[in-house]
């Protein structure tokens, strides 16, 4: 598989993700009822589960964790050469380096 497909499989795990995240939710005081929902992409350049999952369960990362527990998450599986504003460029356009 090509890095080319490996990218398109992977924004569309993604875009698959999103949509399921956005579903409705139920009208609470002052919402309008037929509001869509919405979808926030979260990503931290250099995170790693294995640091932030132990962290928040033992609760040093309230807020990340209620962002964890309310959203979806998931390990991105990069391309190589991971180089930050290659990947951050290439998850917003989809055109790969």
């Amino acid at each position: 598989m090509t890095s080319r497909s490996r990218l398109l499989a992977l924004l569309a795990c993604f875009l698959a993700v999103a949509s399921a995240a956005c579903g409705r939710r139920e009208a609470g005081p002052g919402d309008a009822s037929d509001r869509p929902g919405r979808v926030v992409i979260f990503g931290i350049d250099g995170a790693d589960w294995q640091v932030i999952e132990p962290l928040a369960a033992r609760g040093r990362m309230p807020a990340f964790k209620r962002i964890m527990d309310r959203g979806a998450t998931g390990t991105l599986r990069s391309m190589l050469p991971s180089a930050s504003p290659s990947l951050w460029t290439t998850i917003v356009t989809g055109v790969v380096p």
